[in-house]
Formats: structure tokens, C-alpha cells, sequence
């Protein structure tokens, strides 16, 4: 038997002696293990051991970052999926600047609807809806002649760095193939091997040209207009369907950000909140920067003769939180105005109004990571307990929300209720929506002023109260204040310091 070289066993033994310690990873749902571990490999996942117990992850969910810290060797399959990642990232280039154009268009119709200029109006329609296709017609009205050549430049811009980059993308890749070849080949794998190396030559026939290549690979083509993800779809659909329905609002939704949010016909400002983990994962959510108000709850008791509408025993002015607002109540808001704005034209057939999900709420608090998404919500009250929607720590920083503080001493809620020691917010009752500091998505109130009805169940096993989430003006306990504090509540159920916040669901991209 001939020796081995030093090498050879040296190596033999770094790959027998090498462990990989438990990390902390998060999955493209969202989802966050601690301490995680592979303890196997099956077919296309992992087997993980973690703090909270044994998952198994699709290979699919995990970035090649997470793949490589817990030590899982890449294959064919994880190496096309970290690639079709990167032409999706380059679509989405292209996308956003596709959904902002067609904002801006539906700025300068209602400009020119406004001055009731019907021949432009008309243009810009046609150019809304046709911006993406070939041979589009010449127009005559300046402003919108100039938008299009800005908009032509800069996709030109685009397309450049996108070849480049494609380049450096695909040499990486090609790389990984080789090394996944080699391994393959090592473990008499001839068979998968194979498929590895023609993946290769494709790769290197894609060097060659590598404009043709984007084409092919429809990131440059007109079928490039499919979403990366389902929340793009409907934001571009509802940007081109605008000058269809006559909703010129569709197109303002579609831009909305924390800068410039969305305003409704109620004056309610909605801002995009990114979900993710859960049934909406990726869909376009916009949510309320503030809890519903007097004066847009009394909009709707006004159009609906017959529904009542408890008031509190305490004074409240127009831009405060609406309270003593039963579940169905809430529900019923939603529908309300949800009709009136797709009457109105506003809202396509496929926009609607709704009280948010549990974990979508989760999402806009900042705590969606931390959680498991298919959990019932009853299970997570106290969990994550050291985070708040200030950050950690208590009691509140100054002028982190309305809550029972010391202001509360005077005009005492209730007997017995103990108020924050040194934190003075200056209400005793409620406050005006958005007198304190915003979150990172721009949205307030969310840890205090009233707490807000949620969508489905509290227990989903049994399906008997509704989910209550966040602080309020009478609340003072950090259980009660803490991120993922929940409670229930029956469809009937009202109290001085339950009100609501909705969100504006831009509806599912299969739909």
C-alpha cells in the first residue's frame, strides 16, 4: 500500500476534526432559529437543531449565507436557485423604475385633468398602458414627452449596469459549478455531475453574449414585466390599470412610501409595511400611520343611518382614536369604506380595506422575526418579553407613546391601577394620532394611545375571541406594554381603550 502524503492526511483530518458551531439564522420566510445546528441533509433540506427545538428548512429558504454558516455544502439545485436570486434582483431594477414612471404619469393626468385638458389626458392614458410594448405612438404634449425621454435614459442606464454586473454573476457561478462538479464527481456522482457541467456550458455560452443572454432570461424583454415578487405585480398592474378604471389614486398607491404616503379619501395616510412569514408574505400591505379617528368612525356612522356608536364618558376631539368600537364594528368600517372608494374610483376592483393580521401587526411592530408566523397568536403573548415598541428596557423613554403614567394621578381610570413611576406623557386619556414618535416605517401609536383589533382568531384551535394587539393610554404593566402582548376579545366586546388601525390589502398577484 503506498503511504499518503502529509498533505492528504492533514487534509483527511481538518474534515473529520471541523465542526461548525451553532449560529443564528433566519430563513427567507422570516422565520429565526437560535443556536441552530445541522444534525442531517435529506433530499432538497435540512434537519435543524435549535434552541426551540428540531425544524425541517427547505434548502430553498435558506440565502447562501445561512447555507454557509451552518456548513451545507452547495449543490446544483442551491447554486440555479442563488442565481435566478440575482436575476431576480436585476428585474426588480428595472420594475421599480417601471412603477415609478407610471406614477408620475398618474400625477400628470390629474394635472391635466384638473386644467381639463382632455387631449392630454388622453395621452397620457395611452401611454400608461402601453409604456412597455414596442412601437409606441409619438405625442404631441411637451411635459409628457420630456417625462419619457427621462425615463428612457435612465432604463438605458439601467440595462448597462446590468450587463456588467451579469458578468461578474455569472463567473461566480460558474465557479460554484465547478467546485460542485468536482465534489460530485469525488462521491461517483457521474450522473449528477454531468448535469452540473452543462449547466456550465450554458453559463459559458452566456458569457459570450451576455446582452442576448438577458433577453433570453427575460430580464430585458417585454415579459420582464413579471413580478419578482407578487406585491410588484400588483403595484404595476394597478399603476397600468389606472387609466382603465379611471382610479388616477391606483397609481399614487402603488408609490407610496414612508416620505410620501398615500392619502385616502378620508384623509387616512397609508405607508408600505415589507411582510414577511405568514399568508400575506410579499403582498403590497399598506398600513395606517394612525389608529382610526373620531372624524373618520363619525364619516361612517354618518352614511349609515341605524348604527350606533357608544361614545366614551371622557371628551375627545376629531384626531383622536376612536374607542368603544366592537370587532364587528371595525369589520364593518372596513367594508364600508372599501366600497365608497371603489365607487369613487379610487380603489380597483381587487384593493380593499381591512383590520391587519396578527403577524402582519407583528411585522409593522418589528417583532415578525422572532416569531413563528403559523403559530396561534394566544401562544405568543410572552414571548419576546424584553422588547417593546420603544426598544428594550423599561420603563418608556419620554415621549414614547400614551400610556398610564403619573399624569394619570389627578383622574385616576380605575382603583387599583398603578401608574408608570417617573414616565408623565401628558394625557390622561387619549391623545391626538400621531402626537408621539413614529416607528421605522413611519407609523404611531402602535405600543400605546389604544390598543387595536386584529383580523383572525386569538385561539386558533378555538375560534372564539378576536386578537387585541398593543399598549393603550390605560395600560402600565410591561406585559401589557411589551411588543408581543396580546389578548382576546368576542366580536361584541368594546372598551375606553380599544379602538382600531386598517390597512389597505392591494390584493393577491394571483387573483
Amino acid at each position: 500500500m503506498k503511504k499518503l502524503s502529509v498533505s492528504v492526511i492533514f487534509l483527511a483530518a481538518f474534515l473529520v476534526t471541523t465542526v461548525f458551531a451553532a449560529v443564528t439564522v433566519k430563513t427567507n420566510r422570516g422565520v429565526v432559529y437560535e443556536n441552530a445546528e445541522v444534525t442531517s441533509v435529506e433530499k432538497g433540506a435540512v434537519m435543524l437543531k435549535h434552541s426551540g427545538g428540531v425544524a425541517k428548512v427547505p434548502l430553498r429558504e435558506l440565502s447562501k449565507e445561512a447555507r454557509r454558516s451552518l456548513g451545507v455544502k452547495p449543490t446544483l439545485e442551491t447554486a440555479k436557485g442563488d442565481f435566478n436570486q440575482q436575476l431576480k434582483v436585476f428585474k426588480k431594477s428595472l420594475f421599480d423604475l417601471d412603477v415609478s414612471y407610471a406614477g408620475h404619469l398618474g400625477d400628470l393626468e390629474k394635472k391635466a385633468q384638473t386644467a381639463g385638458l382632455l387631449d392630454q389626458v388622453l395621452e397620457v392614458r395611452k401611454e400608461l398602458k402601453e409604456f412597455r410594448t414596442e412601437g409606441r405612438a409619438e405625442y404631441k404634449y411637451d411635459k409628457l414627452k420630456k417625462m419619457r425621454a427621462i425615463y428612457e435614459g435612465e432604463r438605458m442606464k439601467r440595462r448597462n449596469r446590468i450587463v456588467d454586473e451579469l458578468k461578474v454573476a455569472l463567473g461566480q457561478y460558474q465557479i460554484e459549478l465547478k467546485g460542485i462538479q468536482k465534489a460530485l464527481t469525488m462521491e461517483n456522482k457521474v450522473d449528477e455531475a454531468i448535469l452540473a457541467k452543462k449547466e456550465e456550458e450554458r453559463v459559458v455560452a452566456m458569457l459570450m453574449n451576455r446582452k442576448q443572454a438577458l433577453d433570453d432570461l427575460g430580464v430585458f424583454s417585454v415579459a420582464a414585466v413579471a413580478p419578482v415578487e407578487k406585491s410588484d405585480k400588483v403595484a404595476m398592474e394597478k399603476a397600468r390599470a389606472s387609466s382603465r378604471s379611471g382610479g388616477i389614486a391606483s397609481t399614487v398607491i402603488a408609490s407610496a412610501t414612508k416620505d410620501k404616503p398615500f392619502e385616502n379619501s378620508l384623509a387616512m395616510r397609508f405607508v408600505p409595511v415589507p411582510i414577511t412569514g405568514g399568508e400575506s408574505e410579499g403582498e403590497n400591505i399598506l398600513f395606517s400611520i394612525w389608529e382610526t379617528r373620531v372624524e373618520d368612525y363619525q364619516a361612517f356612522i354618518k352614511k349609515n343611518r341605524g348604527r350606533t356608536w357608544e361614545k366614551p364618558d371622557f371628551p375627545q376631539k376629531d384626531d383622536h382614536p376612536v374607542v368603544e368600537v366592537k370587532w364587528a364594528d371595525a369589520e364593518a368600517f372596513c367594508i364600508w369604506l372599501t366600497a365608497k372608494e371603489q365607487a369613487e374610483g379610487i380603489l380597483g376592483s381587487n384593493q380593499k380595506y381591512r383590520l391587519p393580521s396578527d403577524h402582519e401587526w407583528s411585522c409593522a411592530v418589528g417583532i415578525a422575526e422572532k416569531e413563528d408566523a403559523e403559530m396561534s397568536p394566544s401562544l405568543k403573548k410572552f414571548r419576546n418579553m424584553e422588547v417593546y415598541p420603544w426598544g428594550e428596557g423599561f420603563p418608556p423613554p419620554v415621549k414614547a407613546g400614551n400610556f398610564y403614567g403619573e399624569e394619570c394621578k389627578k383622574n385616576p381610570f380605575q382603583n387599583g391601577r398603578v401608574p408608570i413611576a417617573g414616565y408623565n406623557d401628558g394625557f390622561d386619556r387619549t391623545a391626538p394620532a400621531g402626537s408621539f414618535e413614529s416607528n421605522k416605517f413611519g407609523i404611531y401609536d402602535l405600543g400605546g394611545n389604544v390598543s387595536e383589533w386584529c383580523q383572525g382568531w386569538y385561539d386558533t384551535t378555538n375560534k372564539v375571541n378576536k386578537v387585541r394587539r398593543g399598549g393603550a393610554w390605560y395600560l402600565s404593566k410591561t406585559t401589557d406594554l411589551m411588543s408581543a402582548s396580546r389578548a382576546g376579545g368576542t366580536q361584541g366586546f368594546s372598551t375606553p381603550g380599544l379602538g382600531f388601525r386598517i390597512v389597505l390589502d392591494m390584493g393577491r398577484g394571483d387573483e
